[in-house]
């Protein structure tokens, strides 16, 4: 099984590069050369304990979030080769950060990036977490913003995994990049399934409304989290608002990919490379106005559809 679950998996990522094209991808990564030298050097001086804690969180959430857990245990023989496969797959995850400690000979590192994906494969076996039980009804959010309150109760505890990270970042201001990414991608993936024709009101200002009233819903929920990043990280405080912009971003690209591309026939509709790669400008520097470029041309793209769309 994992001889041909490993294939699977090169596959897919050989295949997701030949869809993005192997230039563009070229591109991401010269352009992100800066902010991957600044988190490299960053690992390099950090504790055992907090990069332990990180990479758990990581891939709890990566866990929680997967949908093809069923699949993976449905070709596992038993029960020990389906955590095994989860290990396997974890650990491959966290091989850079290996070869990266062990040239900088930080064994210390090491030994977590082993830990971390054993836990993360084992621990919600262990503790009888099951991805259906996490649906709860949260009557406190608007019933008016239903993607994210939907999206949130049926993923309660990645959004609580990802909460403790932006908690954290008291201690570091990668923390809080990193919230700002993890949340700002979960929250993007909550407009992914079109409503009924009957609840979209074919106004000037729908879009408008619908944006504002997201963007105010999520500044409530995440304003706790900026504000201590703000007071912890005071002297980096212009990193905190860039990137807490990132995350209203992603709403208002989310809901106008969403509407720019409505069709009745196909109410759900899947990630596609462009959609993801206009996605991630913000996070490279100095790409955030090619992504709010992009958000205009949606914009009056989802101003038009919507009219053939109610017609």
């Amino acid at each position: 099984m994992l001889k041909s679950l490993l294939k699977l998996r090169f596959n897919q990522i050989a295949r997701l590069i030949q869809q993005t094209g192997v230039g563009v991808v070229l591109v991401l990564l010269f352009v992100s050369i800066g902010f991957t030298l600044s988190v490299l050097q960053y690992l390099t001086s950090i504790a055992a304990l907090p990069f332990f804690l990180c990479v758990l969180l990581l891939l709890l959430i990566i866990h929680f979030k997967r949908t093809d857990l069923h699949f993976l245990q449905s070709i596992a023989k038993s029960n020990v080769e389906y955590r095994l496969a989860l290990f396997v797959e974890y650990f491959l995850i966290l091989i850079p950060f290996t070869f990266f400690f062990i040239y900088f000979k930080r064994w210390e590192l090491i030994i977590p990036n082993f830990v971390a994906p054993l836990l993360a494969a084992m621990l919600p076996s262990i503790i009888l977490i099951k991805k259906s039980d996490t649906k709860i009804s949260l009557p406190i959010l608007p019933a008016d913003c239903f993607e994210i309150k939907t999206h949130i109760e049926k993923n309660i505890i990645g959004y609580c995994l990802i909460g403790v990270i932006g908690l954290c970042s008291a201690f570091h201001i990668s923390l809080f990049i990193l919230f700002s990414l993890l949340f700002g991608a979960s929250i993007f993936s909550a407009y992914q399934k079109l409503e009924p024709k009957e609840l979209i009101v074919t106004t000037k200002s729908f879009l408008f409304e619908k944006i504002k009233r997201n963007i105010r819903l999520v500044l409530i929920i995440t304003f706790p989290i900026f504000s201590i990043a703000l007071l912890f990280q005071f002297e980096l405080f212009y990193i905190v608002l860039y990137f807490y912009l990132t995350i209203f971003l992603a709403i208002t690209f989310g809901v106008l990919y969403k509407y720019a591309y409505a069709n009745p026939i196909y109410p759900k509709y899947q990630t596609t490379t462009a959609q993801s790669l206009f996605f991630i400008l913000p996070y490279l520097p100095g790409l955030i106005i090619a992504n709010i470029g992009y958000q205009f041309y949606l914009w009056t793209k989802a101003t038009k559809n919507l009219k053939k769309y109610y017609a």
